[in-house]
């Protein structure tokens, strides 16, 4: 039995962070503040309150990230996980989410008894527990009883329309038993809702092939790729639906993407041992860093970091764990950690704009502005039409005293989609070009766009 941690809940600091919800928002948020508002509160120490008196983390030294995955064999990776998650069960007994954490470890390993117990587990914790409930629906699935995991979810589906993980196994389940019209009403519903979640891309496109809708299914694949280009089994499926439209150089070019992505394809049992401890090490990096942000919003910030920072040595190139790992940091207010995985997350992520953003917002944080700067420009070179981008890009250039610039993309955050922020960057650089019609005109539309909860007086530059 493992000793239990002390649960006591983050309280929040009274520094500026603390009022942001960490975020791709965020980054605007921060630079508003610096920027226009100028209103929040100014640090009273460089640690939250609650670790003050903690040593271990006031004194923490600066993370080292590794660049090589550590030595370790699959079994040890196996039981060292095995025990991260029973800590995670024994520490919290009445809480589901350590529960599913095991289950879908269990899953990952293809264990899908125990994955079964533990889902069943949860269940018993919360009766009305969807997530549970799909849980072992989607046992069912892979343990080839599809007619009991479609009864389940059609019954769940009715009460929850919006949950796409219900959606996207109700869908395989119906194919599963080879319904596959009402499979693809099902996926292609759920996908007006989440028309970019690559899990329910994936199963649409494979539904859409089956049903011999190529041009449909080929779009899908296309769209998910997009959205998760290293993705092996989508362009697996592409490369068999091009072929069957008789386009040959599309096929051949996206066979031989899979096949790089998917070396267990490949002859060779060296490339094979290689491809499973990848895929073992992904799964475990993947698992652990699930348990440090569960650790993390119960309060335990030095168990999270801990198990993050360990999950990056088990799987260095993993994406999700460097978020994970980055919100760990910043919640104690590491910023020049944070820094360090955000700029790994964007090593390892380059194609993902989204990063930038995020790089950009902990950039300005740990005293690099030339660093936030040249991330905020990579962000609006790759998602040229996002508000948030534009916005933020907006408030930096009013931070700088480039006021032209700042009112020209505040303009051009307002054209994609208006908001709060844009017009108060707008009417805060409009004031200092002289522009008090303008500046007034945004504040007005700033104030019209406000909850009337949230409300504030004009700004003043």
């Amino acid at each position: 039995m493992a000793q239990k941690r002390k649960q006591t809940p983050a309280r929040q600091s009274a520094s500026q962070t603390s009022y942001v919800v960490y975020g791709v928002i965020i980054v605007v948020t921060v630079f508003v503040v610096l920027a226009v508002a100028r209103y929040y509160p100014a640090p009273s120490s460089d640690l939250p309150e609650e670790l003050n008196g903690n040593p271990s983390l006031a004194n923490a030294k600066p993370i080292v990230l590794p660049l090589e995955p550590v030595s370790i064999t699959s079994e040890e990776l196996r039981k060292e996980t095995e025990e991260v998650v029973t800590n995670l069960i024994d520490d919290y007994p009445t809480v589901v989410v350590p529960h599913k954490i095991a289950a879908e470890f269990a899953m990952s390993t293809y264990r899908y008894e125990e994955a079964q117990s533990h889902w069943q587990a949860a269940l018993k914790l919360r009766p009305q527990s969807i997530e549970a409930q799909t849980g072992l629906a989607r046992v069912a699935l892979e343990q080839g009883r599809p007619e009991e995991a479609v009864t389940r979810l059609e019954k769940l589906l009715q009460d929850d329309r919006s949950n796409v993980d219900l959606a996207t196994q109700l869908a395989r389940g119906l194919q599963q038993t080879g319904k596959l019209d009402e499979a693809a009403e099902v996926a292609n519903r759920a996908l007006t809702q989440f028309p970019r979640e690559p899990t329910l891309l994936q199963t649409t496109a494979e539904i859409e092939s089956q049903r011999g809708k190529l041009e449909a299914s080929k779009e899908l694949c296309l769209r998910g790729i997009e959205v998760n280009p290293s993705n092996g089994s989508l362009h697996f499926i592409l490369s068999n639906v091009a072929r069957r439209l008789g386009d040959v150089e599309l096929a051949d070019k996206h066979l031989e993407i899979s096949r790089q992505l998917r070396p267990e394809t490949k002859t060779g049992g060296g490339e094979f041992e290689k491809h499973y401890d990848e895929s073992l090490r992904r799964i475990v990096g993947y698992t652990m860093a699930q348990a440090a942000e569960f650790y993390l919003d119960q309060g335990d910030a030095q168990q999270a970091t801990q198990i993050a920072l360990r999950a990056a040595e088990i799987y260095p190139q993993g994406g999700l764990i460097y978020r994970v790992l980055s919100k760990v940091l910043y919640r104690q207010e590491r910023f020049q950690d944070a820094y360090q995985a955000e700029r790994r997350l964007v090593a390892v992520e380059p194609n993902n704009p989204l990063n930038y953003v995020n790089l950009s917002k902990i950039a300005f944080l740990a005293g690099d502005p030339a660093g936030g700067r040249d991330a905020l420009l990579a962000a609006y070179k790759r998602m040229p039409d996002s508000s948030t981008v534009a916005t933020a890009l907006a408030a930096y250039y009013l931070e700088e005293g480039d006021l032209k610039s700042a009112q020209k993309m505040a303009q051009e955050s307002i054209q994609i989609t208006p908001s709060v922020h844009a017009y108060q960057v707008l009417a805060a650089a409009s004031a200092g070009l002289g522009d008090l019609q303008g500046k007034q005109q945004a504040e007005e539309n700033a104030r019209k766009l406000m909850p009337s909860s949230t409300r504030v007086a004009p700004i003043s530059k």
